[in-house]
């Protein structure tokens, strides 16, 4: 195993285990396991790593832990966190203890020295006993001389065990330490450790050990037979009392030693000569801090149970809701020592009372499991790179783009599907405490996890205080969903009863019984509340009405009858701090000033106090449990904060506003000089009610919070910024610094959508009084405006602001300011339809950036007038500016507008009919997309994509790009693109004739299409409808959409459709026979296609006209009909229409009498169909070569091809699923003519066999 952990600590980079632990030396090692030095990559901390050796020692090395766990006293090692690496081999992590041991020290020339650290070991056994564990392992080098308070550190509980543990088992421990009974396997008690140290007492005051042999059984002989020589034989400077008391730990008989290590540390103090009053002050309020979690058990079973269900198969929870010290973070820290200890991921994260940063607590969650992504599943965390990026920075490989509000939905419900997906392949626990002080940001996200808990693999916790979420409607609605969910559980922690508060007093005390008056007094002040009940004690124990005697809890009857216990825990507070010192009052307060904690410099420096001062005074608050040092360090060295929120606000309620305001001055400024975080420093600015830097770091802070969705906290800062412009002296300053935030808020308000506002802001910018306003800033105000007023399609009031804002920009000079403005000037007229309009301005722009050589604004300006282009169907125009705009920005290595760009080209050429360099652009794009992550743009890609393989015929490539663009736009909530999509996966499969698949993708389309009022997309969607109507020969209902559609085309006079409609209107005509006008549609279908050069429509027309007047009869109009389908054919890259083209031309040989001629263009015609899966024209090809055969008299060839066309017919109507639909498509004229024709030629073969 030993080969195991070293060949692992190699292979994890270097010398890392777990992904969060660099091993820097190994420390040493003993017969169980191994100890290291390393670093806690999360907790930023050195730490001690205890690793397992020997795995049947598993249960042993987790009760090691637990021991440790369980205990709280400034000499015992403080552990941290369980662990299994990789390669499941256990550790664990404590404080990494510095210093020699003590056989290290010489104490025979320093009395002094040795009482001082012989009373603290006395003191560490004292609490140990108390707690009822027998160490077991004494000797000199499990301890450790520190520089800390209390200045020594018993290490390794390895051998520890219950007091009176059973005899009979191989003795355990260091054969020179050992007392008697346990070499003779008898039963061992406390007594037993206080032999060892007796040992080492002797070793200490001589130099040597009392027994020593090279034999083990020599030695064991020793102890158990020999008396020792008195150590002051061997030192005669040990006073008598001392010397006697060495012996009387050395007895060989349990009952004959000292009895107690209280008893023992009274006698060292009193040898000492230093004895103080407030020597046994410590130890009592320990017993109260580490008493164990009573009255839980059934709801930590439950949360358990509910953990291992969400980690094993699908993902649920648990929220733990309840009052102030009811156990809510004690219950949460509970399951996640049970996750380690059964080696399942646990990350966790708490918020703070009004001071959450956003997204801290999904940062800090998601810091710790990075790593171990980006180990076991790196593909996934590349794939979230960009949305990981929000939360967490540095995970950006370049600098992020400004994100877009409008987006936030998406981004949070990635961030979700990174999680559960990651969960698949790393199951792990994720816990938030005091969920009510949450942000927004971290709360949408949870939201969006919540609804795909059950596809992953996590167990969410967290808690919140009772009833909190009243005044947090957000909370609210997401707890009510949370309890929703299968296996999840919402627990309400309740009081104690009188039995678990009698158990708590027993835990804390360490008592086999508890005293019935205490436990009623406690129950009855406390009502049930732990936290409360244990805060009763202290101050029970710190009046003297409760005290120990010989270990046994004794209470004062009179005094608990006389003793009055405040009526809140903030009222015990009170109480207990007037029991501090004034130092320790004064560290206290000045700490509540601090936003969330604080380190051993800022108090140096808000005290003035010496750093051993502040190490006292920290080391006696923490053990009384007014502060507690944190998990996050620092570099500076450990971060503390205060043990409860309530106690933070009322030490800082008792401070004198005034100070407060010069505290929160001094505190402030030192942060500065440290280049402390911005909301700090807004924090302590705006407390101070320092205008000047409470305006700056507020806006400042609004700015940052703007660009991570923080809605709250951006309004929160920015109306600080606000407040504080109004206290500046002079007028103009006032308005300045007024102008400055409203500019961030009304930047804030049109990234959110909320345009109203944004220009309520603007419009008070404009009204403030002109002589303060910068002239570039009015500009800017006045084309923000106009920006405002086209995206409320308000085209007029946005044209007034922009000709203000260039009136402006041209008083300046300001050739940069132009130019924009002009640009934007540009959008609203081509918005508004006005294309003519938008290219002058465009033009003017495109001279500035010229001039100017501001490249990048150029690039963007040809884009837009390339798209003016495109809107008016000027194809080749646009495509030299689409070319113009992207070579600017391949030269400026701008990959995102070149992937913009390379799609705009690919569009285009669509439109041209140049489908193959249409593809070539597009796939060009579609990589650049999906390297930089950008979905949006790859929605597009895809789209388009789908759009040219369609128009070249290839419905099954066309297919698999309309499902991939599906399947993304639907995972980035792009909703206009999934219509379009959708309405293209719809005319895929019509023209494969699978028409269900056809008429349920068109509805789907619709919905989208109507769900986001996007009036184009539903027209070309009913006519789509319609047309698959029509061949489903549905007639009347097919004209009902053609109708629907044209009310729409012709409000919003998109001329490609009109197109559309008045062909299908054409065909309808013909159909019915009953308006001999149809080719009125058709003339003027073909009229806007030549205008638009619109060449697929040009041919597409011309093959049904033809094909129309092949029907009629009228060879010499059908003649004209097939020049022009010849000609248009040659200039589209598409094997679409060619079936159709070599249709028409059959019947037409056919009817000229040219037979072979014609029999050789249905077999092509009937190959080109069957490459495309053209089956509509596929089942008539085989039935004009049917005609043709029962022509020559070749029935049987005749049969054959009816049959083809017959199984053909079969497969279409097999796709349709609604009888009445299957029954209408099969009942047309041609369908019935080809039964006809299979009835009478089955009949001539029957004939013939007769």
């Amino acid at each position: 195993m030993k080969t195991e952990i070293s060949q692992k600590t190699k292979r994890e980079s270097p010398k890392r285990i777990s992904f969060r632990y660099d091993l820097i030396q190994k420390l040493g090692e003993g017969g169980m396991g191994q100890v290291w030095e390393g670093w806690d990559l999360w907790d930023r901390r050195p730490v001690a790593l205890k690793m397992l050796k020997v795995p049947q020692h598993l249960e042993k090395f987790k009760q090691e832990f637990l021991f440790l766990k369980r205990l709280s006293h400034p000499g015992l090692v403080e552990p941290y966190d369980f662990h299994y690496t990789s390669e499941r081999v256990p550790f664990f992590t404590m404080e990494l203890v510095e210093g020699c041991d003590l056989s290290r020290r010489d104490f025979k020339k320093d009395s002094k020295e040795f009482y001082r650290i012989t009373i603290k070991i006395a003191e560490i056994l004292e609490y140990l006993h108390s707690r009822g564990i027998v160490h077991g392992d004494l000797k000199p080098e499990n301890f450790k001389l520190t520089s800390g308070v209390f200045g020594i550190k018993l290490l390794d509980l390895g051998l520890a065990e219950k007091i009176r543990s059973s005899g009979g088992e191989k003795p355990k421990g260091t054969l020179f330490y050992m007392a008697p009974e346990v070499l003779k396997k008898s039963e061992v008690d406390h007594r037993a450790d206080l032999y060892s140290l007796g040992i080492i007492l002797y070793e200490l005051l001589t130099g040597r050990l009392p027994f020593e042999a090279k034999d083990p059984v020599h030695l064991i002989t020793l102890h158990l037979e020999k008396q020792a020589i008195p150590p002051k034989e061997l030192n005669h400077k040990i006073p008598d009392d001392l010397n006697h008391l060495v012996m009387s730990l050395l007895e060989k008989e349990p009952s004959k030693r000292i009895s107690s290590a209280k008893k023992l540390k009274r006698k060292l103090l009193d040898l000492s000569g230093e004895r103080k009053i407030n020597q046994d002050k410590l130890l009592p309020l320990a017993y109260c801090s580490s008493g164990e979690m009573i009255g839980r058990a059934k709801d930590i079973s439950t949360a358990k149970r509910i953990l291992k269900g969400s980690i094993k198969t699908k993902g649920g929870g648990l929220f733990v809701e309840g009052d102030l010290g009811i156990g809510k973070s004690t219950f949460l820290k509970e399951l996640k020592l049970f996750s380690q200890l059964e080696g399942i991921l646990f990350f966790d994260s708490r918020c703070f009372e009004g001071e959450t940063l956003p997204y801290q607590p999904i940062k800090e969650i998601l810091f710790k499991m990075l790593p171990y992504f980006k180990n076991y599943c790196f593909s996934l965390l590349e794939e979230y790179r960009s949305e990981l990026a929000l939360i967490v920075p540095e995970m950006a490989q370049k600098k992020n783009a400004a994100f877009n509000y409008q987006m936030s939905s998406f981004y949070f419900k990635r961030i979700a599907k990174f999680l559960i997906k990651g969960s698949k392949a790393m199951p792990f626990g994720m816990c938030i405490d005091d969920l009510h002080w949450i942000d927004e940001g971290s709360l949408r996200i949870l939201e969006n996890l919540l609804e795909r808990m059950d596809q992953g693999k996590i167990f969410l916790c967290g808690s919140f205080g009772k009833g909190s979420f009243r005044g947090n409607s957000y909370l609210k609605v997401f707890l009510g969903r949370f309890s929703q969910k299968e296996n999840t559980k919402h627990l309400k922690l309740g009081p104690l009863g009188s039995r678990e508060i009698k158990s708590l007093v027993k835990s804390c005390f360490r008592q086999k019984k508890a005293p019935g008056e205490l436990v009623d007094y406690v129950n009855k002040n406390a009502s049930g509340n732990p936290f409360f009940s244990i805060e009763v004690l202290k101050l029970l124990l710190k009046n003297k009405v409760i005290r120990f005697h010989r270990n046994q809890l004794k209470v004062d009857q009179d005094g608990l009858e006389s003793f009055h216990i405040p009526g809140n825990v903030e009222k015990v507070w009170v109480s207990n701090l007037s029991a501090l010192d004034e130092k320790s009052l004064g560290l206290l307060n000045l700490a509540s000033l601090t936003r969330k904690g604080f380190d051993l410099k800022i108090i140096r420096f808000i005290t003035g106090f010496s750093q051993r001062e502040v190490s006292e005074i920290l080391y006696f608050l923490q053990k009384e449990e007014f502060i507690r040092q944190t998990e996050k360090g620092t570099e500076r060295g450990s971060w503390y904060e205060f043990s409860s929120s309530p106690l933070k606000e009322l030490l800082y309620r008792r401070i004198p506003k005034s100070e407060k305001r010069k505290l929160h001055r001094i505190l402030g400024e030192h942060l500065e000089e440290r280049q402390g975080e911005k909301v700090d420093l807004a924090y302590h600015f705006t407390r101070a009610e320092d205008y000047q830097k409470g305006h700056l770091y507020s806006l400042l802070c609004a700015k940052d919070s703007s660009n991570q969705f923080a809605y709250q906290q951006t309004l929160y800062h920015l109306k600080n910024a606000l407040d504080f412009s109004s206290k500046f002296p002079e007028e103009k300053k006032r308005s300045e610094k007024k102008i400055q935030a409203l500019m961030v808020r009304a930047d804030f308000w049109k990234k959110t959508g909320e345009l109203n506002s944004a220009l309520a802001d603007y419009k008070s910018i404009m009204n403030l009084a002109q002589d303060y306003i910068d002239k570039k800033i009015e500009g800017e105000v006045h084309r923000e405006m106009g920006e405002i007023y086209r995206l409320k399609h308000e085209y007029k009031k946005g044209l007034v602001c922009l000709e203000n804002a260039l009136s402006t920009y041209k008083e300046l000079g300001d050739l940069y300011g132009i130019a924009r403005t002009l640009n934007n000037m540009g959008n609203l007229h081509h918005m508004n339809s006005e294309f003519e309009k938008a290219l002058k301005p465009y033009e003017i722009a495109i001279e500035l950036y010229e001039k100017t050589g501001d490249k990048e604004s150029l690039a963007v300006t040809l884009n837009n007038i390339g798209a003016v282009y495109f809107s008016t169907h000027r194809y080749g125009e646009a495509l030299v500016y689409f070319n113009r705009s992207l070579s600017l920005h391949r030269k400026l290595r701008n990959k995102m507008e070149t992937a913009r760009g390379l799609n705009n080209l690919g569009a285009v050429s669509i439109q041209l009919g140049e489908y193959k360099r249409a593809i070539d652009y597009l796939l060009e794009s579609l990589e650049l997309n999906r390297k930089m992550g950008n979905k949006k743009e790859a929605c597009f890609n895809l789209e388009n994509l789908a759009d040219a393989f369609f128009r070249k015929g290839e419905y099954k490539k066309s297919l698999k790009y309309c499902q991939e663009g599906l399947r993304l736009s639907k995972e980035i909530d792009f909703s206009q693109r999934s219509g379009q999509i959708l309405k293209f996966m719809g005319m895929d499969h019509f023209e494969l004739g699978e028409y269900f698949k056809s008429k349920t993708s068109f509805e789907k389309a619709n919905e989208v299409a109507t769900q986001i009022d996007d009036k184009g997309l539903k027209a070309e969607i009913q006519l789509n409808h319609a047309k698959l109507l029509f061949v489903l020969n549905k007639d009347s209902e097919a004209e009902r959409d053609l109708v629907s559609a044209e009310e729409i085309i012709e409000k919003i006079e998109d001329q490609r459709s009109k197109i559309k409609s008045l062909q299908f209107e054409g065909l309808i005509k013909h159909k019915n026979g009953k308006d001999r006008n149809w080719i009125f549609p058709f003339e003027q279908a073909l009229g806007i296609a030549k205008k638009l050069n619109a060449k697929e429509e040009l041919l597409s027309l011309s093959l049904d006209v033809w094909g129309i007047y092949l029907d009629l009869g009228e060879f010499e109009n059908a003649r004209k009909y097939q020049e022009l389908s010849e000609k248009f054919s040659k200039q589209l890259e598409s094997d679409a229409y060619i079936p159709l083209y070599l249709f028409n031309l059959a019947r037409r040989s056919w009817l000229e009498g040219l037979k072979d001629k014609s029999m050789d263009l249905l077999f092509r015609g009937v190959e080109k169909a069957e490459r495309l899966r053209k089956l509509e024209i596929l089942w008539r090809f085989h039935h004009l070569l049917a005609k043709w055969h029962m022509e020559l008299t070749e029935y049987e060839k005749a049969y054959k091809e009816l049959e083809k066309a017959g199984e053909i017919l079969r497969k279409l109507s097999g796709n349709i699923k609604e009888p009445e639909l299957k029954d209408s498509y099969l009942n047309d004229e041609k369908k019935k003519e080809l039964l006809s024709d299979v009835k009478s030629i089955a009949g001539m073969l029957v004939g013939e066999e007769k």
